[in-house]
């Protein structure tokens, strides 16, 4: 499956970021921190990371969501993710304890 990672505006200037499929190279990694990269010039209010079409992601993107938490800590950023495999990821690295995970897909 090849992957791919897309941009939406919201109100309010919220944005969400999607993430589908093997998220497992330098390519896709540059590209996720290029959109964050982009997203922090904005002064966002919120940022929703959706991985419920992710079957995998690699530590570089682990590295790219903590370096803009950081980065932003003004922003409200959330998750949503309900592949076991990445939620367990997300606890083993305390991610969990950084970002609100949302319980259901409307709250996107």
């Amino acid at each position: 499956m090849e992957s791919k990672i897309s941009l939406d505006t919201r109100e309010n200037n919220s944005f969400v970021i999607s993430l589908e499929g093997f998220i497992n190279n330098d390519e896709d990694t540059d590209k996720f921190s290029n959109i964050f990269n982009d997203i922090s010039a904005k002064n966002p209010t919120k940022i929703i990371l959706n991985f419920k079409k992710t079957q995998y992601i690699n530590s570089s993107v682990l590295g790219v969501m903590v370096h803009f938490y950081k980065l932003m800590p003004q922003t409200k950023m959330a998750i949503f993710c309900d592949n076991p495999f990445i939620k367990e990821l997300f606890a083993i690295t305390a991610i969990d304890k950084l970002f609100e995970f949302l319980d259901s897909e409307e709250e996107i």
